[in-house]
């Protein structure tokens, strides 16, 4: 009884000491970060170049498009972040990296007027990741392909049927390492050279978990696989980790990519602020800020815009492409 209160008592305090710690060495490692690439980037030379292609944004399209292209490509990316902190590694830690400013950008929604009495002038903090890997840092790592009716009315509405759920599914398993429980469906997972975001079984489950899926079964709902032939159902999620570690896009598709590939350009803290349009109105190239310095980046074939659903329609109204009176009411 006594040794199980001495257990109790130090793994208590290495709790408090963890967490009681942690927003200071987020601080510290922040800053670290920080200055470092300031440091490299008074070593650089960045001035003239031409890439073939420059992204925006690395987070968990951005980085995707990075590695894919810069294959058979010379490819900038601008990150307005740095890489990620030893804190956004820790799946159960991603509540608590909400809010900081070295890995969120601290968008808040418009005032509400029937919900968010608990919050401040009633608007919800909208957590969007401000670090290599973007978003997919701060998520709850839920591998969740979505339903494929919605794919199909994407096709309908546009009148694009390459967004039919049959015509994307190839590219969501082109991408998988999948080490999950249906690895046996290959129609819907499969094995591939590309594949590098690694999906697995939760490491930990909740002792209520299977409770709730024999509770489901009582109801007469089957147990289905989220991400499978969809169907009304209960069924265990899957995760972006790797043995229990958060894997991002950072991890999957940038982290361990970057060796030996020096077509691929990280800048990091590099806030990109406006497009450049030539005569015909085809982007040519990026106004970007870096460590207090403006710079420039021009490409030879394409600018690709992806800062997530705030930030790309901001960078493109800022460029002059958007609402006409809107941008003309602020002098855009």
């Amino acid at each position: 009884m006594v040794v199980a209160k001495i257990i109790f008592v130090a793994n208590l305090i290495v709790l408090i000491a963890f967490f009681g710690t942690m927003p200071v060495f987020i601080k510290i490692q922040g800053a670290f970060n920080y200055y470092f690439d300031y440091t490299a980037a008074l070593l650089e030379n960045e001035s003239g170049q031409v890439y073939d292609f420059i992204v925006v944004g690395s987070g968990s399209a951005g980085a995707v498009l990075a590695n894919r292209l810069s294959k058979n490509n010379k490819v900038l990316v601008l990150e307005a972040g740095g890489d990620p902190l030893f804190y956004n590694y820790i799946p159960m830690l991603s509540n608590a990296m909400f809010g900081r400013p070295e890995v969120d950008w601290l968008y808040k929604t418009e005032p509400q007027k029937f919900s968010g009495k608990s919050f401040v002038n009633q608007q919800f903090p909208w957590p969007r990741g401000k670090l290599v890997g973007g978003s997919s840092n701060l998520n709850y790592q839920v591998y969740m392909r979505g339903n494929p009716n919605c794919y199909d009315n994407w096709a309908n509405s546009t009148g694009d049927p390459t967004w039919k759920y049959d015509n994307v599914l190839p590219y969501f398993k082109k991408s998988l390492d999948y080490h999950g429980q249906f690895a046996e469906n290959k129609e819907h997972y499969g094995e591939s050279a590309y594949g590098f975001l690694h999906v697995e079984k939760r490491k930990w489950v909740p002792p209520l978990h299977q409770t709730f899926l024999d509770a489901g079964k009582e109801l007469g709902y089957d147990e289905v696989d989220v991400n499978g032939p969809q169907r009304v159902g209960f069924g265990p999620i899957e995760v972006t980790q790797k043995n229990g570690e958060r894997f991002g896009t950072f991890s999957a598709f940038i982290k361990n990519n970057l060796r030996g590939k020096f077509n691929l350009v990280i800048s990091r803290y590099s806030h990109a602020t406006k497009l450049k349009l030539d005569k015909s109105g085809r982007a040519v190239g990026v106004w970007y800020d870096r460590h207090g310095v403006r710079k420039f980046a021009s490409a030879s074939k394409e600018i690709i815009v992806s800062g997530g659903a705030i930030g790309s329609p901001q960078l493109l109204m800022l460029s002059g492409i958007g609402p006409k009176k809107h941008l003309e009411s602020i002098g855009v």
